[in-house]
């Protein structure tokens, strides 16, 4: 009495044409070293198919140069330099949730750095001018009721709107390395940093597939479920920051372990709005339960700070055996005492590597911390340990250069989950994984 369907084949389809081209010339004279100019022309497309039908098609087309100046002025050696870049992006289709975009920037920046002694003085530079332009496609709402028969009508009005942002973002930096002994330094940086939002961030509105979410960017604003294009006061998300590295490269032992601390204005993040998504429906309160509703995510820009620390060290036990030693901590908060979403779990490890001629051995136990520093609409992501091999031998066969290879990972079928990703329970970790082959160099 019931019928056998087959599951619906999804695949993508995927086409890309991309043009590179390197000019480089060394003059060598007591101002100008070289001259370097790169350029790129990248035209991507993929389409999403669905049961043998095209569901939704997204096209980027993006143009890049940099041109590069190294000089050398007295005792300061640096670079000047120009990039461009522009993206056309546009996507068709059920799923397409931002709507066609032109990006484009113009940005100079300059390098220098002075020894000093012990002293490398580094200075940075870069102001860029920046120009999102797009064409929003709102949708009104309007009811009213007919005389023959007083039942009522939804009728929905299709409107168009030409936005730009256009914004200036300023970036510079001081820092020092200061070598106190032999292979040993210490090195500080100040930084201040200023970003526009990307495409996703501000004009996103519909489903986002990938994630199972409705999204709604910075220039979306909600009222009674209905979304209205608001783009007002969008600013740029400038960042303070402050790091500091102890440095050890000499010796059997040498580590680097970094301390950092960023204190950022306007940070872009997505929040859980509490609402759902319903294609029948549309946005509502979360208390109305309706088959395969998505929630609303929106992206905020608030003020935050992140600190921690990066610790990577090693330690040669002879010429065949190595073990290093691993981790990295990192706290994110709203300035209003609340956490960021999704930032990722702490973890620390170890990874021992035996050479012997042409075979490499490398063994890695990795130690994945609880993240329970989550906001109101996450739930605590469990601890979890990765244990991971991989084995490589070099040899020659009939004048060929080869290498064979043996990887598993997670030895032990670990079950974890990636806190910052959206649909971590549905997407675990990969599980135990085996993969042997053999790589031939013509």
């Amino acid at each position: 009495d019931h019928d056998d369907h087959d599951e619906e084949s999804v695949f993508a389809r995927v086409k890309q044409d991309r043009w590179q081209a390197l000019l480089n010339y060394s003059l060598h004279n007591d101002y100008i070293e070289n001259i370097s100019v790169k350029a790129g022309f990248t035209d991507y497309e993929h389409s999403e198919i669905e049961g043998g039908m095209i569901g939704t098609t997204f096209k980027n087309k993006t143009t890049e140069l940099r041109t590069n100046i190294e000089h050398r002025l007295g005792e300061w050696h640096g670079i000047v330099g120009y990039h461009f870049a522009s993206s056309d992006y546009e996507a068709q289709g059920e799923e397409a949730f931002t709507p066609a975009t032109d990006t484009t920037s113009h940005a100079i920046y300059l390098l220098e750095e002075k020894q000093l002694g012990n002293l490398t003085l580094e200075l940075g530079a870069r102001l860029e001018d920046y120009l999102l332009e797009s064409v929003i496609t709102e949708k009104h709402h309007d009811e009213h009721e007919e005389d023959h028969d007083h039942h009522e009508e939804e009728h929905h009005e299709l409107s168009t709107l030409a936005y730009e942002l256009s914004q200036t973002n300023v970036s510079f930096s001081i820092g020092g390395v200061y070598d106190y002994s032999e292979g040993q330094n210490i090195a500080i940086n100040l930084s201040h940093s200023e970003r526009s939002p990307l495409t996703a961030e501000l004009l996103s509105n519909g489903v986002h597939i990938a994630t199972s979410t409705y999204e709604l960017g910075l220039g979306y604003h909600l009222e009674d479920g209905e979304v209205h294009f608001e783009p007002e006061n969008i600013e740029q998300e400038i960042a303070t920051n402050f790091d500091v590295s102890f440095r050890k490269f000499s010796g059997k032992f040498g580590y680097t372990v970094n301390f950092f601390y960023n204190d950022v204005e306007n940070y872009y993040y997505q929040e859980n709005t509490g609402l759902i998504y319903s294609a029948e429906h549309g946005i509502e309160e979360a208390d109305h339960e309706h088959e395969g509703a998505l929630p609303v995510y929106q992206f905020q820009s608030q003020d935050a700070y992140l600190y921690g620390l990066e610790l990577d060290a090693h330690y040669n036990v002879n010429a065949n055996n190595t073990v290093k030693f691993f981790a990295d901590s990192i706290t994110a908060k709203l300035k209003d005492d609340g956490y960021l979403p999704r930032i990722p779990n702490n973890k620390f490890g170890v990874n021992y590597e035996y050479t012997r001629g042409k075979l490499v051995t490398d063994l890695t136990i990795t130690h994945y911390a609880s993240q329970d520093n989550i906001t109101a609409y996450e739930t605590t992501t469990d601890s979890y340990t990765l244990i991971d091999l991989s084995m490589q031998y070099d040899l020659a066969l009939a004048g060929v250069d080869m290498l064979t290879y043996l990887n598993i990972d997670n030895i032990t079928d670990e079950l974890g989950f990636v806190h910052s990703s959206v649909i971590k329970e549905q997407a675990p970790l990969p599980g135990r994984n085996i993969r042997f082959g053999v790589k031939a160099f013509f």
